[in-house]
């Protein structure tokens, strides 16, 4: 079903964007394999949404839920998983221009009531863990969750803490090595700097100026009718919260609120959003990427910067292309985090690449 919606100060919009750099790639494929996902049962729920120079067109697929036929729209609410990394970087960025952190400081000048038993880990930078390059492991050596079916939900600021301070690895490779750690703790800190916490840091600086009154990095105690439900070989899944660790994946979202945020890459504001989104889209040097987002180019040379994400019972997909002001977007009740990615990177008409940013 297509679902339109007028972007904030922007014209009636057209028909699904595909850029003309994807040749490859077309709007009926993508519907087919979205519909045929969903008449299988791999698929619960999905959106596809495009971004095209200001004009944006979304299209619902499926239903919100196993006891309503609702298809689900622009509004629907998914978790986004590590599509929240984005929103990490763009966090500790505002922190950076407002003075409060600076990207090559050290974890160590973060948490000073602590002893770190290997210095090196101390010495970690915040550039580091927004590169995946800090040689920190993809999750803490005690992280053992009381919920497998919500894992994150009990981790809590006190073992980030205990972890931190115990690790001594042999060493810590100065290259990538995906790491939901690394972004839990760079949201710490940032929130931190903000004063605040992580889901209140993410509203003050990033959400409520880009009017994404949908989101939230806080799950809410009563649950919004059009949320999709978490979804995985043909059973809902339970939501996924988070504690200490929010920065690697506790955004909740819909299409029209991740439109809106892709907007950010193209448009000035006025409250800095823009600007900050900018700084994190630069390749940094002697990486592969960039804060936080991944590079990758399309058929004709154009960077795109993308980042999928999935939890227990969601996947999705979201990139942009600066060069000319277009984004796409996938966000799905499944767990075909593979399947999910490679159908967002095949916009790009090249083969989905191997260095995949996991679900958290």
């Amino acid at each position: 079903m297509l679902i339109t919606s007028k972007a904030r100060s922007f014209c009636a919009l057209l028909a699904i964007f595909l850029s003309t750099t994807c040749r490859t790639a077309d709007s009926g494929n993508i519907h087919e394999r979205i519909n045929s996902a969903v008449s299988r049962g791999d698929v619960g729920a999905a959106v596809f949404a495009s971004y095209d120079q200001g004009d944006v067109t979304i299209y619902g697929y499926g239903q919100i839920n196993p006891e309503q036929s609702q298809e689900p729209n622009g509004d629907t609410l998914f978790e986004v998983g590590s599509i929240t990394k984005l929103f990490t970087a763009i966090l500790a960025q505002r922190m950076v221009e407002h003075g409060r952190l600076d990207w090559d400081e050290p974890i160590s000048s973060h948490f000073k009531e602590l002893s770190f038993e290997n210095e090196s880990v101390g010495a970690i930078t915040l550039r580091s863990l927004a590169t995946h390059s800090s040689g920190l492991p993809r999750l803490p050596e005690n992280f053992f969750p009381g919920d497998s079916l919500n894992p994150y939900a009990d981790y809590t600021s006190s073992d980030l803490s205990a972890f931190l301070s115990s690790y001594d690895p042999d060493s810590l490779p100065n290259e990538y090595g995906y790491s939901n750690l690394g972004f839990g703790l760079l949201g710490a800190i940032a929130a931190d700097a903000a004063q605040m916490d992580y889901p209140a840091a993410v509203k003050e600086y990033i959400l409520a100026p880009l009017n994404m009154n949908r989101s939230s990095a806080a799950y809410p105690q009563q649950v919004d009718p059009n949320t999709a439900s978490g979804y995985s070989n043909g059973a809902t899944m339970p939501a996924w919260t988070f504690d200490a660790l929010a920065g690697a994946g506790a955004i909740v979202s819909s299409a029209n609120d991740l439109m809106r945020f892709i907007r950010a890459s193209f448009e000035a504001d006025a409250f800095g959003v823009h600007a900050a989104t900018v700084a994190t889209q630069q390749r940094q040097e002697g990486h592969s990427m960039a804060l936080a987002w991944h590079m990758s180019s399309d058929s004709d040379g154009n960077t795109i910067h993308w980042h999928n994400g999935g939890t227990g019972g969601y996947a999705s997909f979201l990139a942009v292309n600066s060069t000319q002001s277009k984004g796409w977007l996938i966000l799905t009740a499944s767990t075909d985090y593979a399947g999910v990615t490679e159908l967002g990177m095949s916009l790009l008409a090249q083969p989905s690449p191997s260095r995949m940013g996991a679900n958290p």
